[in-house]
């Protein structure tokens, strides 16, 4: 009897000590490799803005949304990205954006855009985005208007003089073209010029008027607080583009002005030949 209790309490023991069979694993989980690419450039383009670093962060994030496509899952994501750029190129700004960097983030508006068109049909841009691209839209048509006008001074080449031209009921002033397309730039310069101060001063009113208490305005605004809000980036854009088209306008007709200058008063030399005189004429046209 004392036997088949050592035996019946060995018996327990070893069941008890047996290992348990593993359950069957499972495969493990797929990674999506796409969107970890996606989160690490997220997470590198948000530490180069936290740094400051405002371009790089732009060109970051532009290279990260490049990887995603544009759809009806995807489209919220996609906005926020750009809405990040819209904001990392603009506060580049004041460390100074050159012409090549402006037409940088015209061009990845400008895709973005006809991303959504594709996908959706005409599809308005996010707000930040919109302004954006339409005031870098006007810098590149001024940078454009400017280089076209430089080239046009740069091509021109003036009629060699010859001994006895031919006669005419009115001598050709070629300057006269240069002065008057020099006067027209001019002029559009003073009017952005102005268009800037206008701008000013509109943005300063409805600034007052956001910071009153009466009207009771706060962040974001709603309401009639919206429509001020509104007018003063309308005016604010105002502002910015006249500062930036006008002083180039100004120097295209400064340019073109001091080119037709000189060419009116450029003069010709022709031999003269008589019967008892011999020498040279220096003659001007007006």
């Amino acid at each position: 009897m004392r036997n088949r209790v050592i035996g019946f309490g060995l018996s327990i023991s070893l069941a008890v000590l047996a290992p348990i069979p593993a359950a069957a694993a499972g495969p493990p989980p797929k990674i999506d490799s796409a969107a970890a690419a996606l989160d690490a450039a997220h997470l590198a383009a948000q530490t180069l803005y936290d740094a400051g670093k405002f371009l790089p962060a732009a060109r970051t994030w532009t290279d990260a949304v490049e990887m995603v496509p544009e759809t009806q899952e995807t489209r919220a994501q996609r906005r926020s990205f750009y809405e990040y750029i819209a904001d990392a190129y603009r506060r580049a700004e004041p460390n100074g954006v050159k012409e090549d960097v402006i037409r940088e983030a015209l061009a990845v508006f400008d895709r973005y855009a006809a991303q959504l068109a594709e996908a959706y049909g005409p599809t308005p841009l996010p707000d930040a985005v919109r302004e954006l691209r339409d005031r870098y839209r006007i810098m590149v048509d001024a940078y454009d208007a400017r280089r076209q006008a430089e080239e046009a001074a740069k091509l021109y080449v003036p009629a060699p003089a010859v001994a006895s031209p031919p006669p005419s009921p009115r001598p050709v002033k070629p300057w006269k073209g240069l002065a008057a397309a020099g006067g027209v730039s001019l002029g559009g310069g003073v009017g952005m010029l102005a268009l800037f101060a206008a701008g000013v001063a509109r943005a300063d009113v409805v600034e007052r008027q956001i910071e009153d208490p009466a009207n009771g305005c706060y962040r974001p605004p709603e309401g009639l607080c919206a429509e001020i809000d509104d007018r003063g980036r309308a005016a604010n854009n105002l502002a910015v583009a006249g500062l930036v088209v006008g002083p180039l306008l100004v120097g295209a007709g400064a340019a073109l002005l001091a080119v037709a200058a000189r060419r009116r008063a450029a003069g010709k030399a022709a031999p003269v030949l008589g019967r008892n005189t011999a020498g040279f004429v220096w003659s001007f046209h007006f």
